[in-house]
């Protein structure tokens, strides 16, 4: 029976990820996010022999960066094979969380957990987009687990596992870092636990200092050796500025948290019940994940603006959470109708729970479903008709490639899939940064003026140095795309 759940641990999950494979139409969208192109063209450059942080501009930890360029390095720089990695990433996080529900509270909790989930709003797009978001968040998990089985048989192998993949979700994206003083406190709390009356000795400090010691020592050593520490300011400064600016409190204006988390909340009923029942069935390890929403949930009130793929640090806990309430009520229920004596439930909370359940699934089953396309667009190939447009500018820029030295653009998406070089300091324009007026115009135009650009690419914000440069080379617009506007240099497109 124990090989059999195991078997289903792994095998839905890899059932979720041949779906994806075979009919979410991925492999033909061109950008699902801009931060697509930043983690792309981070990895481009990198390649090409420019240094993060000190050459290359970037206000994110370089651990994905440094995965994404090594898969380049193996196969080849192609944006499918980047949305492959993460739906790696994805396949890995719903193994880890089905494994803790199952280990801990049952198999029907582990399925209902992964199914809660995969319906979570963005779960799908965010399992296929190249970014930081989801890497960071399964690492956590990981560790979580790790961490949890510590709880468990107190091996010292457990808590080491956990402090590295904690140390590696941070250094991915340093959000999670929230989940560092949970653990921290747990263990202060399992050995006071353990040592209950006993005089206080290394045994007690021992589990602290080794969970304290490879976390330290990993995220030191990857901020020595990969970000450098006079660099370690750039991960920070801009997040702490670029809330306050008057761009990013006009975003934040149509990007607040509540209108994102709205589409779960009947989950968050559910994951009330799954509370209420860790506490009732003294499985205390289940309030880890309460306080991992409610840290999550203090973070990012404070984060301006709210963006769709932070909602994942709090809902894949809250599903987790709410997967307890539902499967402990489907065990219950199921008893009761075989005539079996009740589990943990009485007949109502299991009924509310059960009704709950089916206006959760009510909610979100039609929009997941919706997503994916039943034609096997991914084999036969199926390109979205109001992206058409980006892949002609793409085609477009490479017409021009053989007298193109560098570009210069604010989607950088259409130099990765040109394979057009851009200028490092250049390469990363996103939208904190472009708030806090950095790179400044008066950069912009100096670099303009020293690299010379033969081409042109504009679709998210307004350069009046790249303007008036244009000006000054006779550039000439050569696309009709609605979304972005593309240049040439006029003797370029003269002689094609």
């Amino acid at each position: 029976m124990k090989n059999k759940t195991q078997l289903i641990v792994l095998l839905l999950p890899l059932a979720f990820t041949v779906g994806m494979l075979l009919f979410y139409p991925f492999r033909f969208r061109f950008e699902f996010d801009s931060d697509e192109g930043v983690n792309l063209i981070k990895a481009m450059m990198t390649l090409k022999g420019f240094r993060l942080y000190s050459e290359i501009w970037s206000d994110q930890p370089p651990l994905f960066n440094a995965m994404l360029s090594l898969l380049f390095r193996i196969l080849s720089m192609n944006v499918n094979a980047g949305r492959m990695l993460v739906l790696g990433f994805s396949t890995v996080l719903l193994i880890s969380a089905m494994h803790y529900l199952q280990r801990f509270w049952g198999i029907p909790h582990a399925i209902l957990g992964m199914i809660a989930i995969i319906t979570l709003p963005f779960y799908k797009t965010l399992s296929v987009s190249i970014m930081i978001g989801l890497p960071a968040i399964t690492f956590a998990m990981i560790s979580f687990v790790g961490f949890m089985r510590w709880n468990e048989n107190k091996s010292n192998n457990w808590l080491i596992l956990s402090a590295i993949f904690l140390a590696l979700s941070v250094m991915t994206k340093l959000w999670t870092g929230i989940l560092a003083p949970i653990f921290f406190a747990g263990i202060l709390i399992k050995n006071s636990e353990l040592l209950h009356g006993k005089v206080r000795h290394w045994g007690w400090y021992r589990p602290l200092l080794i969970w304290t010691f490879w976390f330290m020592a990993v995220v030191g050593l990857i901020i020595i050796f990969m970000v450098g520490p006079t660099h370690a300011p750039q991960l920070v400064t801009v997040h702490l500025t670029a809330g306050e600016t008057q761009l990013m409190q006009s975003v934040a204006e149509g990007n607040r948290m509540l209108s994102y988390l709205d589409d779960s909340i009947p989950l968050y009923f559910l994951s009330l019940a799954g509370v209420i029942l860790a506490i009732r069935t003294k499985k205390w390890h289940g309030l880890y994940l309460v306080i991992w929403v409610l840290a999550a949930y203090l973070l990012l009130s404070w984060n301006v603006p709210f963006w769709s793929h932070h909602q994942l640090l709090i809902t894949i806990p809250a599903a987790m959470l709410g997967s307890i309430a539902m499967g402990t009520a489907t065990v219950d229920l199921y008893g009761r109708i075989r005539g079996s004596n009740p589990w943990r439930l009485n007949a109502i909370p299991a009924l509310v729970i059960a009704i709950l359940s089916i206006i959760f699934a009510v909610q979100r089953f039609p929009p997941t479903l919706r997503g994916f396309h039943l034609d096997l667009p991914n084999i036969y190939g199926s390109y979205d008709k109001e992206e058409i447009t980006e892949f002609e500018i793409v085609a477009l820029m490479r017409r021009y490639a053989d007298k193109t030295n560098i570009v210069f653009t604010d989607r950088p998406m259409y130099a990765f899939r040109s394979g057009l070089p851009v200028h490092p300091y250049l390469a990363v324009m996103t939208k904190k940064r472009y708030s806090t007026g950095q790179p400044s115009q008066e950069e912009i135009r100096v670099i303009m003026e020293e690299t010379k650009p033969e081409q042109v690419i504009l679709g998210r914000f307004d350069f009046p140095a790249v303007r008036d440069y244009m000006e000054t080379r006779n550039f000439v617009r050569v696309d009709n795309s609605p979304r972005s506007r593309h240049y040439v240099r006029g003797d370029i497109f003269a002689d094609h």
